[in-house]
């Protein structure tokens, strides 16, 4: 056995490690597009930690740079044996420097390099993993490590499917948020119009009929959304607010908003009456779905959230728009609100 073999951290540590920097990008979902959100740790000979950092939001340093810049702070870098990124290093001149020569920069003594998924971004160079391992790095793959299936590395892949998706199809990860009175028979059902029109509606003098907490995972989808689609009724029936009040938002954070229906002066008004702090310009209306998809290929968005009424959500399921879908239903016990989580295709 080397003595780098010996300084190897143990699957235990590396468990520990990942989900910590997992954690840490997580907290950033929805705050750094067009960039993924990417979060890295380091430690040293001994597997003490020495640092964790994340990506914030784009234009602003990558999560390798956040983390050399915090254990410099702390007058660690030299201390630093291994690091792991949830994603592989860039290899690429962006906005910012490539985080391969960040890190053989600032750290001349890394021994270890472990990234939790490889870079399939096909517009930059990629190639982070070999740039480092030409310069005699340990660099190892956790998915190889851990396996595939394993319930980090799913995590992760859960992180990063809306930047994978965009870069990969051209197009933002659509999540479909939905609230039942009572639950469908089986899937299948979600496609009936009678349905959702009986199911989503909420009793006479009622603006909702979910618990408090059902509201608190609602706010938090629509925090990690870059932007929210809506149909006119809606809009105009409803009068949304669309900001984010049940958990603390992304300062400064502006989304877009899109309606599909036929502009009146009725849509007017409540676009007028809009908060406009909290958005990026003014609603776009466009006549048909098919229309706002399109436009969306040209956006920068990341995520985009679907809070519609029955007639547009029937739309995005039967045309399978969607990618995750949020469905929550009123329990009958009384006891709180059910949520569900469907994937459209699965994840791994």
């Amino acid at each position: 056995m080397t003595v780098q073999d010996a300084c190897r951290p143990s699957m235990m540590q590396l468990r520990s490690y990942f989900e910590q920097a997992l954690s840490s990008a997580e907290a950033y979902r929805g705050s750094t597009a067009p960039n993924p959100p990417v979060g890295a740790i380091a430690w040293d000979r001994e597997g003490q930690v020495l640092g964790l950092a994340a990506h914030v939001r784009a234009g602003e340093e990558h999560a390798e740079a956040a983390l050399i810049r915090r254990v410099q702070e702390l007058g660690a870098l030299d201390r630093v044996h291994g690091v792991l990124v949830t994603l592989e290093p860039c290899n690429h001149h962006g906005k910012t420097p490539p985080c391969s020569e960040a890190l053989l920069r600032n750290l001349p003594q890394l021994q270890w390099l472990f990234y939790g998924a490889t870079d399939l971004n096909p517009r930059v160079a990629g190639g982070g993993a070999e740039r480092l391992r030409a310069a005699g790095i340990s660099v190892l793959s956790l998915q190889d490590e851990l396996g595939h299936s394993d319930s980090l590395c799913l995590r992760g892949q859960r992180l990063l499917a809306a930047f994978f998706k965009k870069m990969n199809q051209g197009r933002p990860w659509v999540t479909l948020k939905t609230a039942h009175l009572f639950p469908p028979l089986n899937d299948c059902e979600f496609q009936s119009l009678d349905y959702l029109r009986s199911s989503m509606v909420p009793p006479e003098g009622q603006k909702t009929f979910t618990s408090e907490e059902a509201l608190v995972l609602a706010h938090s989808l629509r925090k990690r959304a870059d932007s929210i689609i809506t149909g006119a009724g809606t809009a105009v029936i409803d009068r949304p607010l669309f900001t984010v009040r049940r958990v603390t938002d992304f300062e400064g954070k502006l989304r877009r908003v899109y309606v599909v229906g036929r502009e009146d002066d009725r849509l007017a008004d409540w676009m007028a009456s809009l908060d406009r702090r909290f958005f990026d310009g003014v609603p776009q209306v466009f006549p048909t779905v098919a229309e706002l998809f399109a436009g969306l290929r040209d956006s920068i968005e990341l995520e985009v959230l679907v809070e519609a009424g029955p007639k547009l959500t029937k739309v995005i399921l039967d045309f399978e728009l969607w990618d995750e879908h949020h469905v929550f239903v009123n329990a009958s016990t009384g006891e709180g609100t059910e949520h569900r989580i469907r994937f459209r295709e699965p994840q791994s």
